[in-house]
């Protein structure tokens, strides 16, 4: 989570104050994974480990990047649904070196992501002002 937040402070230009609240954001869903299942990787493997790294990381960037809350709690869930059943399970209760290297890839595919989302609520707005400027007809062949 911090390389994601220091990746948005130097390429997206965040400020320190908006921090803060991203980190707590990010805290928050990492609370109800832990309230509701593990987040440990000797525990569930990475799944627990990474997944929930990713789910807060992704949450605090919808944060910063102003989503809603809806917008904010479906880019958690997405991110920790793409981490389910991963193949590297805990043995004899140790964390392995692939879930480690997941950390560093998890982050360069959260970049992405959130640039792609950035690009979609672009065109959602893009599209509401079209709509509310001009109804769109349906016609029916």
């Amino acid at each position: 989570m911090p390389a994601a937040l220091l990746y948005m402070q130097q390429k997206k230009h965040v400020s320190d104050e908006q921090i803060p609240r991203a980190l707590a954001v990010g805290g928050l869903i990492g609370n109800l994974v832990k309230q509701n299942a593990s987040i440990s990787g000797a525990k569930c493997g990475c799944q627990g480990e990474v997944g929930t790294a990713c789910s807060m990381a992704s949450a605090a960037l919808a944060d910063l990047s102003d989503m809603g809350i809806d917008q904010i709690e479906y880019a958690a869930e997405v991110a920790l649904e793409h981490h389910l059943r991963l193949t590297c399970d805990p043995i004899s209760g140790l964390v392995q070196i692939p879930c480690i290297e997941r950390n560093a890839v998890w982050l360069k595919s959260l970049c992405k992501h959130w640039a792609a989302s950035e690009i979609t609520r672009g065109m959602i707005k893009s599209l509401r002002r079209q709509s509310t400027s001009s109804p769109i007809r349906v016609s029916m062949v």
